[in-house]
């Protein structure tokens, strides 16, 4: 807005997300299997030379 000076950065990120399709069974830790399953998410920025940058952010699930 023109009173509360210029907008923020992060107003001009483009998002979306991209899905990874996991088709393998997917052994839980109490016995139960997941025959297949898709994981929604999206990624800002790049990883560094080390990789160390990213972080994993687990919103509500629903199913």
């Amino acid at each position: 807005s023109l009173d509360g000076g210029p907008e923020p950065a992060y107003e001009k990120i483009v998002t979306g997300y991209s899905i990874y399709h996991h088709e393998n069974p997917f052994l839980c830790d109490y016995g139960g299997v997941l025959p297949k399953f898709d994981v929604a998410y999206e990624t800002w920025g790049e990883l560094n030379e080390n990789k160390d940058n990213a972080i994993l952010i687990q919103t509500g699930l629903s199913g």
